[in-house]
């Protein structure tokens, strides 16, 4: 039977046809039925995926939710820590702000003690002046009745030799009358007993006069007394010289010490521990002025305050020359160093306090560091309450400023500035020692270093000059903890009055008259801020 659907059954006439026919339907019923299981299997993927997808996406909505709950809680509970936080916060800030109250109040109290005591002080310094001067006027008064009884009995015997004399001539002319011969004159003769070489005394001319100096009466007296040490220590300079000027090896052996002592002060440095050999050094130097002891002088007059009924007032020459020596190359290294490099202060303080403190360079127990305080008072009187305006030659004399050579121009306005600087940075690492754990005596307790503080702070504001501002931010800086650690809350105390209430008090006085110390007071006032920051210590 031939299939009309099959081109290939038209050909009957062979079976390889019908053979072809037969496989062509084969292959194309395997491919639909291969074509049938793709598609089946096609969506039977589709249905697993679309499952999977399904399942996926209920899981990820449950940890969406479950995450939404989390940060619900999360922020619940930052929510009570925040509020806790503020509640804990506002009870610290109450609790300071009780705790200031009752340290403002406390610090109101001891501001009142300290002043009460400072006030007493004073009138307990006036009580001593006035008995001073009390003491002075008594003694003027018996010099004065001494003198002029001396007068009196000059007088008196000027007379009696007058009419002596009268009388003789009375005499020899009733004699000439009656005897025609002159009687032979009669010649006296004065012979002055001679005294003993002494050191040429101050002359009235060049006495130190600060009469007419802007100081407190207190200081004022201190301040003569330390003008005449410092020229007693120049006549005797004078007169060590005078003595050695015929002695050629003496005099180049005093010449060697004095360049041992420059030599070793000019070593020093701010590293711990490395100015020790010099500080040897200059002991041993001393020591060997201390072996010289041929001339011997009295030294009360070095001393300012020396004891009453002091039997033994006598101590080698030698010794007090070369402290006079070492003095004048602290204070000289003080104005060099020092002013260019505010840390070398340290080293050359402590050095000459140690100096002083040795026994050896002392009478009975009693420091010549009043020689070196004489030097300050000359160099830099601003530290013991000097003051007045230093636009005029008179003014700059009274304030310490120097001259290049004895008969040139003061120095310029910046180096003098730099030299106070250094002599009131020197000055606080000399009176700022702390002798504790010493075996030695302090020759010049914190005390000074408080009066210096407290003689500039107590001058009007409208007195005030940038020197003084120098000096004072050159004697509080890098000391701050120090200062405490010497006095505790009456340090704070001495610190808020000079670098808060003066700076303030000065801007006030001379914003509209001089301006020029706004920029001063200023500085001063910024060491407010460091020793706030550096230190932790609030003012």
């Amino acid at each position: 039977m031939v299939n009309s659907e099959s081109p290939y059954k038209r050909a009957m006439d062979g079976p390889s046809r019908q053979l072809l026919w037969e496989l062509g339907r084969l292959q194309l019923l395997e491919r639909e039925a291969f074509q049938a299981r793709l598609d089946r299997e096609s969506k039977e993927k589709e249905v697993v995926h679309k499952a999977a997808l399904a399942a996926a996406a209920a899981h990820h909505e449950n940890i969406r939710r479950e995450a939404d709950a989390v940060r619900q809680r999360e922020v619940l509970q930052m929510q009570e820590d925040e509020q806790r936080r503020l509640e804990t916060l506002e009870a610290e800030v109450e609790q300071l702000r009780r705790a200031n109250a009752e340290r403002e109040v406390a610090k109101k109290k001891r501001e009142a003690e300290i002043a009460q005591r400072i006030k007493d002080e004073k009138a307990e310094e006036f009580r001593a002046l006035a008995e001073i001067e009390e003491k002075h006027r008594r003694l003027a008064k018996e010099k004065a009745d001494a003198e002029a009884a001396k007068q009196a009995a000059k007088q008196a015997i000027a007379k009696q030799e007058a009419d002596l004399r009268t009388a003789e001539a009375n005499r020899k002319a009733k004699e000439a009358a009656s005897v025609p011969q002159a009687a032979s004159p009669v010649v006296v003769q004065v012979v002055s007993k001679k005294e003993s070489p002494k050191i040429p005394q101050v002359s009235e001319s060049r006495r130190p006069s600060v009469l007419d100096t802007d100081v407190s009466p207190v200081n004022r007296a201190e301040h003569v007394k330390y003008l005449s040490i410092h020229q007693r220590s120049k006549d005797l300079r004078k007169w060590m010289a005078d003595q050695y000027s015929h002695d050629a090896s003496m005099k180049e052996h005093m010449g060697d010490m004095r360049r041992t002592i420059r030599k070793c002060i000019g070593q020093l440095t701010d590293q711990k521990g490395a100015n020790s050999a010099s500080l040897r050094q200059i002991r041993d130097t001393l020591l060997k002025a201390v072996s010289i002891s041929n001339l011997q002088i009295d030294v009360t007059e070095f001393i300012a305050y020396p004891l009453p009924n002091m039997t033994n007032t006598k101590a080698p020459a030698c010794l007090i020359f070369q402290l006079i020596h070492f003095a004048k190359i602290v204070i000289a290294q003080l104005c060099d160093e020092a002013s260019r490099n505010p840390k070398v202060a340290e080293p050359i303080g402590t050095i000459a306090s140690q100096i002083f403190s040795y026994p050896e360079f002392q009478l009975n127990g009693i420091s010549f560091i009043d020689i070196l305080f004489a030097k300050f008072h000359i160099v830099c009187p601003l530290l013991f309450g000097v003051y007045c305006q230093d636009l005029t030659t008179k003014g700059r004399v009274k304030m310490g400023w120097r001259k290049d050579g004895d008969e040139g121009a003061y120095v310029t306005e910046a180096r003098h500035f730099d030299r106070m600087a250094g002599l009131g940075a020197g000055f606080a690492s000399l009176t700022t020692r702390n002798y504790d754990k010493s075996k030695f005596n302090n020759p010049c307790p914190p005390y000074h270093f408080w009066r210096a503080v407290a003689a500039i702070v107590n001058i009007p504001p409208i007195q005030v000059t940038r020197s003084h501002l120098i000096v004072l931010r050159a004697m509080i800086s890098r000391n701050q903890v120090r200062i405490v650690e010497l006095f505790g809350d009456a340090g704070r105390l001495l610190l808020r009055k000079a670098l808060v209430e003066l700076p303030t008090l000065v801007e006030e006085a001379k914003r509209k008259t001089d301006p020029v110390h706004l920029g001063e007071a200023k500085e001063v006032a910024v060491l407010t801020s460091v020793t706030e920051v550096q230190n932790r210590m609030f003012l």
